[in-house]
């Protein structure tokens, strides 16, 4: 929201709208300044799990990229050797998880939530 205010210049009348419209930009401002406030106190999350084939065996050395689904910032790991990821300070919010091996179907997992401090599990299929 745009709050449009005239320059005012010595001498000149100092009118209720235009006090009105000063305050409304005061507290836009406000709300703003809370808003970052509050962002800044958030505590991260994290999204971790377990890839494994459909067999049920853990694969190890699989690409996974989380994607923030709001804003599209995106975070790559490789599992390691028990097919285990792990992304660690994450913002509260939606993210897609994406699992890619060569060769295979792509897995796509929306809507994982992640909330303040709290890691979130999700442990993926590939290659259904």
């Amino acid at each position: 929201m745009a709050i449009r205010i005239e320059k005012v210049s010595p001498g000149d009348l100092i009118t209720a709208e235009f006090i009105n419209k000063l305050l409304e930009a005061i507290e836009l401002l406000d709300k703003k300044v809370e808003a970052l406030e509050a962002a800044g106190k958030t505590k991260p999350g994290g999204i971790t799990g377990t890839v494994k084939d459909p067999s049920g065996a853990v694969l190890g050395g699989v690409a996974v990229a989380v994607v923030n689904e709001l804003t599209g910032e995106t975070r790559h790991v490789v599992t390691d050797a028990s097919g285990r990821y792990v992304v660690t300070n994450l913002p509260p919010g939606d993210y897609r998880v994406e699992v890619s091996i060569p060769g295979v179907q792509p897995v796509r997992k929306t809507g994982v939530k992640v909330v303040e401090a709290v890691p979130t599990g999700l442990d993926i299929i590939a290659g259904r």
